[in-house]
């Protein structure tokens, strides 16, 4: 029901949808406003009614004018945000807080009061800005009600009858920073303590709270500082604090108090991970000391022995000069030595890798040892690092192995022939017949071609890919020949656009994937296929859509 201007009573039928009765509000224009759990409606000129859509939360459990202002409190319930909100002039301004109470109160010269759920509560006035600005009162219950009497004074009553009167007198208060360390370590709490004094008054009466701000930073809100210490999260270096004092009446200090501190890095020694590392280095060290060691040695004995070959190759393409008519005989000693020259590099490479291997495997064994004997005598922490010592023993082992086949690929040569690559997937099937079991796949063959090339490694492309398919793909895998190329293709867990260009490269493998390797298995294939005059590469649809690798030879 409204009585309109003619003192005429109208019966109002907004269609809202909600399941409790909507509450209204009657503005100083004379604008009418509906809210409740379905939000806020206001009436039109027309008679009509516009749903009010810019709300922070969709729930509105009040409303109170403020001059030209409307404010709203929202709460979260039925979506949205909690808080404030302030209509003026057909703009809305919302304000984040998430525990008012849904109580406010008129105040004098247009203050509005606003309680929270515990012993706070916000003033919105002409000296705050138009905004709602904290308070504090020393009360352990929640605010009852605020009211503000004559005398400006303003009374705050609490749950079980405490009250508490605000007073100001217009003379702000003087602020003092008592104590307050001026060395502190980074990510500690900063030892400070403050005090305010009423001027000409007795320096214990009154109740204060403080504001502060670092580096010239924002203000905090009004609040009792925390007894432990001010939280800082500053860098290393010499820093600002700057604090204000607010008596009982919010008057607010004008000069602030300040303190120069200094921010200092944690020492070293005193980092947790600071020994455990200091001991991991000094173990690395004496293990790569021992290995360089033995490695120049070696590569020092080689180095002699092929620069005496130069020598005498010199010597024979000296005498060549000489002798015109056995020029041919000497290119052919030339060839010969250039053949021996590759074994003997071989054969570093072969030894290098051997003496590379010999502490690594001893590195494994007294890991082992130390496991199986010193157990108990070892904290948890102890044990994690030994068995982590073991683990990037054995895999440098598998890598150290993975690099000698990639050398071999550039010094031995094997005899191309037609390879049967049916019959040869028929035997590789055969030998990798446990692991196929293992993990339960499907494998369809399709027609292939026959082919010219390095049977031998040819046969390793193969199994590199099949068992890539077994480790990341699913219980599906395709071998066929299409458009001049050979595919391997899986309905695994697939390959991200990111990642796609760099697995053929030494060392990359996919991320989060609890597969044994060391990442070398793609570069080797590329190896072989590039000496075989081909292409490889890979395409997948991304992740989860399973992948498709691609291979041609020179004969495809």
């Amino acid at each position: 029901m409204h009585i309109d201007e003619e003192n005429v009573p109208q019966v109002l039928t907004p269609e809202i949808p909600t399941s409790d009765s909507p509450r209204f509000h009657v503005d100083g224009a004379g604008g009418f406003w509906l809210f409740g759990d379905f939000g806020l409606v206001k009436k039109r000129h027309d008679d009509g009614w516009e749903q009010i859509n810019e709300l922070p939360g969709k729930y509105v459990s009040l409303a109170i004018g403020r001059g030209d202002e409307l404010w709203f409190i929202f709460d979260a319930f039925a979506g949205g945000r909690a808080g404030l909100g302030r209509y003026r002039e057909d703009v809305w301004t919302p304000f984040n807080l998430n525990t008012l109470s849904g109580e406010a109160y008129h105040g004098a010269e247009d203050t509005l009061f606003f309680a929270e759920r515990g012993g706070d509560f916000y003033i919105v006035s002409d000296k705050s800005g138009d905004r709602p600005v904290r308070r504090s009162a020393p009360l352990s219950r929640m605010i009852r009600f605020i009211v503000q009497d004559l005398m400006g004074d303003l009374w705050v009553v609490g749950e079980g009858g405490a009250v508490f009167r605000y007073r100001s007198d217009g003379i702000p208060p003087e602020t003092q920073i008592l104590a307050g360390s001026v060395d502190v370590l980074h990510g500690d709490r900063l030892n400070v303590r403050f005090e305010g004094v009423e001027r000409f008054k007795p320096k214990a009466e009154g109740i204060f709270q403080f504001s502060w701000r670092f580096d010239s930073g924002p203000w905090t809100d009004f609040r009792m500082p925390p007894e432990d210490g001010l939280p800082i999260s500053l860098k290393v270096g010499e820093h600002s604090l700057e604090v204000r004092a607010q008596d009982e009446g919010f008057d607010v200090d004008t000069s602030a108090a300040q303190l120069t501190f200094n921010v200092h890095p944690i020492p070293l020694q005193e980092r947790r991970w600071f020994f455990p590392v200091v001991a991991s280095v000094s173990v690395l060290t004496l293990l790569l000391a021992g290995i360089t060691f033995v490695s120049r040695r070696r590569i020092a004995y080689y180095a002699e022995h092929l620069q005496k070959l130069v020598d005498e190759r010199t010597l024979d393409l000296k005498t060549a000069n000489i002798h015109l008519n056995s020029e041919i005989a000497e290119h052919q000693q030339a060839e010969k030595a250039l053949r021996a020259s590759e074994q003997n590099m071989q054969e570093l490479i072969y030894i290098a890798s051997h003496d590379l291997q010999t502490p690594i495997v001893s590195m494994v064994g007294f890991a082992g040892i130390i496991l199986k004997r010193y157990t108990k005598e070892m904290s948890a922490e102890g044990i994690h690092a030994v068995k982590r010592i073991k683990w990037n023993a054995e895999k440098m082992r598998k890598i150290i192995l993975s690099l000698l086949d990639l050398s071999r690929l550039n010094t031995v040569k094997n005899p191309h022939r037609t390879i049967k690559t049916k019959i040869l997937l028929e035997e590789l099937f055969n030998e990798m017949g446990l692991q196929i079991s293992e993990k339960d796949v499907a494998i369809k063959l399709r027609k292939l071609p026959d082919i010219k090339g390095d049977q031998t490694r040819i046969t390793s492309v193969f199994r590199n890919l099949l068992s890539n398919a077994l480790n990341y793909g699913g219980k599906n895998i395709t071998i066929g020949f299409t458009k001049n190329a050979f595919y391997v293709k899986d309905d695994g867990i697939g390959i991200s656009e990111h990642n796609i260009q760099k697995i053929f490269k030494a060392g990359e493998r996919l991320k989060k994937v609890d597969v044994d390797g060391v990442g070398m298995g793609l570069t080797f294939c590329r190896k072989v296929i590039e000496q075989h005059e081909g292409k490889i590469w890979a395409e997948s649809d991304g992740i989860g859509k399973g992948s498709t690798f691609y291979f041609t030879v020179n004969d495809s």
